[in-house]
């Protein structure tokens, strides 16, 4: 494989050439972190109120902002006291 270039046009900008490679691996990448819960895209707050909790929805591979629990597989076990 001859010469590789490649840009990422971001702030601040990132530029490569690349000679005589036959493979290229990123070494570090960084992604913003996401700033609230419905930004992360496993998420669906669309049923957020005060007392919800996160559910997961095996269906669909998201977690769900929900106040009512009506599901056969959850055990809630408080301790021994």
């Amino acid at each position: 494989m001859s010469g590789i270039s490649g840009a990422v046009f971001q702030t601040p900008a990132i530029k490569a050439s690349l000679s005589n490679l036959s493979s290229v691996q990123a070494r570090t990448v960084a992604i913003g972190a996401p700033k609230a819960l419905s930004d992360l895209s496993d998420v669906e707050m669309g049923s957020v109120a005060d007392g919800a909790i996160l559910i997961y929805n095996g269906t669909t591979g998201k977690f769900v902002a929900t106040r009512d629990v009506d599901n056969r597989n959850l055990k809630i076990i408080g301790g021994a006291f």
